[in-house]
Order: C-alpha cells, then sequence, then structure tokens
C-alpha cells in the first residue's frame, strides 16, 4: 500500500502518524513557496515585480526669453553676420553663465577666418546655426554649449552657417525686450486695472502691490543703485572688451593672397589696333610691288 501527495509518492512503511505530520509539513511548504524536499522544483511560482527606473530619459531646457521667431526655423535676416564656414570650423567655443555660446579664440589659419576675412572676434556671441537640413536656421540664444555642438555635428554637408553677435548688439536686444515687456505691462494694467487677489490674513480682496510692498521697495532700490543688478558681468563682456581694439586675426591664404591682387589691365584693344596697322601695312606694300 503506498500513500500518494501532491508533492510526491510516499512508502508503504511509513507509519499513520508520521504521515499526517509530513503532510501537514509539505501543505505549509507548498503554501510558503519553499522547495520541495522530493522534487527539484518549486511548488509555487512567484512573479517577479521589475523595479520602476528611476534615471531621467530626456530632459529639457526651454528657453523662456526667446521669442516666436528665434524659436523657430527661419531665413538668415538681411544684415545679420552670417557666414558659410566648412568644416572643422578653427573655433574655440565656450558657455557662458546665462547660456549664450560665445567665440573663446579663434585660428588665423583656420575656415571661420577665412570665410569671414578676421570678422569675427573673440567675444562675438553665436546667436544661429544652421538646421540639419536646408538653409533654414535655429536660434541657440541660451540653449548651452552640448547642444550647439551637437547642431554642428549633425548638421549635413561639409558647410554650417553661423550667425553671430557682438556683446553689445546683445545687450542693447535685451534692454529692447525688457522696456518692451515694461511698456506692454502697462498697457494691460490701465486697460483690465490691476491684479487683485485675497489676502490670507483679511480675507478682502487687494491689489497685488499692496500685498507685496518689497517690490516697491526692490524695484526703488534698483533704480537707486543701477550698477547693483549688473556686478557679475559675463565672460565674453570682458574678453569682447579686451579684444575690441585688436586687429584682425586673419592670416589670407595662398589662394586668398593671389585673388587679392589688383587684375592685369585689359590689352586686347592693343593688340586688335597693332593687328590692324599690320594688316594694312601688308595691303600697301602689296599694291606698291604689283603697280611697279
Amino acid at each position: 500500500m503506498v500513500t500518494t501527495h501532491s508533492c510526491g509518492i510516499l512508502p508503504s512503511f511509513v507509519s499513520s502518524g508520521f504521515q499526517v505530520q509530513l503532510a501537514k509539513q509539505l501543505s505549509s511548504v507548498i503554501h510558503s513557496g519553499n522547495k520541495c524536499p522530493w522534487r527539484k522544483c518549486y511548488s509555487k511560482k512567484v512573479p517577479r515585480v521589475r523595479s520602476i527606473p528611476t534615471t531621467v530619459v530626456a530632459s529639457y531646457n526651454y528657453n523662456i526669453f526667446q521669442d516666436d521667431q528665434d524659436r523657430s526655423r527661419r531665413k538668415v535676416q538681411p544684415g545679420e553676420r552670417a557666414y558659410n564656414v566648412k568644416k572643422p570650423l578653427g573655433l574655440v567655443l565656450e558657455e557662458a553663465e546665462d547660456g549664450m555660446v560665445f567665440v573663446a579664440d579663434i585660428d588665423p589659419r583656420g575656415n571661420a577666418a577665412q570665410a569671414s576675412r578676421g570678422d569675427i572676434r573673440k567675444g562675438d556671441i553665436l546667436v544661429a546655426i544652421s538646421a540639419t537640413f536646408g538653409d533654414e536656421v535655429w536660434s541657440t540664444r541660451g540653449v548651452g554649449l552640448p547642444r550647439v555642438l551637437k547642431g554642428i555635428q549633425v548638421r549635413f554637408g561639409d558647410e554650417v552657417t553661423l550667425v553671430f553677435e557682438s556683446p553689445v548688439q546683445v545687450e542693447s536686444r535685451k534692454q529692447y525686450s525688457e522696456e518692451f515687456a515694461a511698456k506692454r505691462r502697462e498697457e494691460a494694467r490701465e486697460k483690465f486695472g490691476e491684479k487683485t487677489v485675497v489676502d490670507p490674513v483679511t480675507w478682502r480682496t487687494v491689489p497685488i502691490s499692496e500685498l507685496n510692498p518689497r517690490s516697491k521697495e526692490e524695484s526703488g532700490a534698483a533704480a537707486a543703485f543701477p550698477g547693483k543688478k549688473d556686478d557679475i558681468v559675463p565672460k565674453y563682456v570682458k574678453i569682447y572688451q579686451e579684444n575690441k581694439d585688436s586687429p584682425k586675426q586673419w592670416i589670407p591664404s595662398s589662394d586668398d593672397s593671389s585673388s587679392s591682387l589688383e587684375p592685369a589691365p585689359d590689352r586686347s584693344g592693343q593688340y586688335i589696333l597693332l593687328w590692324s596697322l599690320a594688316g594694312i601695312g601688308l595691303i600697301a606694300l602689296t599694291a606698291f610691288f604689283t603697280l611697279r
């Protein structure tokens, strides 16, 4: 006589009391998920739960200071300092504290110096580069150095369009944007009234200027001490001021030096006149010997 169990077959010589005790142990083994002593397998499979990855897949650096024209792909506008430069560029680019990418150094014999004929200087800010395909450019204002280098690397072809601005132009543009934004806020305040909020202490509706009187004090302090806000000068401004009066960093190549020479004067008219006189003299000499 043999006694069967879900975990195997027990021999008949095992006593009945030991069979009952062993059956209880086996049932607990089955429910607990441990290994069965008579079978090389698991009596109960426990599904594995994968851990949720916590690494950042992608990050976005959305520049809120760019307008619609800067965010969109556009053509090079007239008056911009745009150059078609072959790779490698021959430039040393660095990133400033505000995310602007500027020219830290330039090779006088490099492609950028030859394409611009020395117009690209140290401290100039790279404001746009070519898109991956086509003639359009993308803005690089405040996007950082890694994105700029990646955009230049994935550009299709051997040439890339670079658009530069001097720090003076960038500061004037920034000042114009701030004045334009202040004007728009003033117009909106006159049209719709001043923004009101609920005071959490008195539970009454008050203008936001009364709730935050510190903003007026800070604005008054900024007006009283205009230089205090700009204590941290960007690095490209310092480099541009140091190299503003320096000569152009450009060494003409052999092709440029030959093309820069004055062209030879056109002597085709003189040759025509000489051959005409020679022909007339030959005709006169032939007629003289014939009539003689």
